[in-house]
């Protein structure tokens, strides 16, 4: 593999598989499957929570791969990009033999792979022509379109319940008192059918960590199943898909 990408790219990338925001990334590393359409990343060691995401051929300024070869990228990876190479205007990604190297215009960086295992989703996404990379078997019971940055910033608790009435989402988030948010979608223009009746329980750090790896000024659907939480987007050369477990309801 080696592709040739500006380095704040490459470091969305790296953050958006690793599911980083702030310290410690939830994954130490997540293996990328490549091809000449661009690389393709599952994890779901986690258990509570499901990683999907695609990175097309044209997310690179310059792109080449072998059909199938697996690589790791890791936290060490992301750390040196954050403090070494994020004002460079370009980074080569590449490897050989059983190593990662970067190379920017003044500095390199060279590491062994290290151990991760392709742990695949144990059931078949498709890719919706705007949403994104959604399960087969979606099922859902509420689904819509909202802006990231309204479910950023949420109160400090360990979790959260989300409520429908067949109307109106709301969130919302009880320690000493009680915290309650409307989530209004992005266009004014729902279908009933996309909002049903139910009531679900989230895990708030793992919330936290999947809602900040979309831009606070881009729009995500939001998708409520009976059993899970699916938060997802598509751009013109990437799709992010995060699938969180339910814990139940009140």
């Amino acid at each position: 593999m080696k592709a040739i990408v500006e380095p704040e790219r490459l470091q969305r990338l790296l953050v958006n598989v690793l599911v980083c925001h702030g310290k410690p990334a939830l994954l130490d590393a997540h293996v990328g499957v490549f091809s000449a359409k661009g690389v393709v990343f599952k994890d779901i060691t986690l258990e509570a929570l499901a990683v999907n995401a695609v990175f097309s051929s044209e997310y690179f300024l310059e792109f080449e791969a072998k059909e199938g070869e697996q690589v790791p990228f890791s936290k060490s990876l992301l750390d040196i990009m954050k403090d070494s190479f994020k004002k460079e205007e370009k980074v080569e990604i590449r490897t050989k033999k059983d190593k990662i190297y970067l190379q920017g215009k003044w500095q390199d960086y060279e590491e062994p792979f290290v151990e991760a295992e392709l742990c695949e989703i144990p059931f078949p996404f498709v890719a919706h022509m705007t949403m994104g990379l959604l399960p087969k078997d979606l099922d859902p019971v509420v689904q819509i379109l909202v802006k990231a940055d309204i479910l950023i910033g949420l109160p400090k608790v360990d979790r959260l319940l989300f409520t429908c009435d067949g109307k109106q989402l709301s969130v919302f988030a009880e320690d000493v008192g009680k915290f309650r948010k409307v989530i209004t979608p992005s266009r004014t223009k729902v279908l009933r059918e996309m909002l049903g009746d139910t009531e679900m329980l989230f895990e708030k750090y793992l919330f936290d960590k999947i809602i900040n790896q979309f831009g606070p000024k881009t729009e995500v659907w939001l998708t409520l199943r009976k059993d899970a939480m699916i938060l997802s987007q598509r751009s013109k050369d990437y799709m992010l898909t995060y699938m969180l477990s339910s814990l139940g309801s009140f």
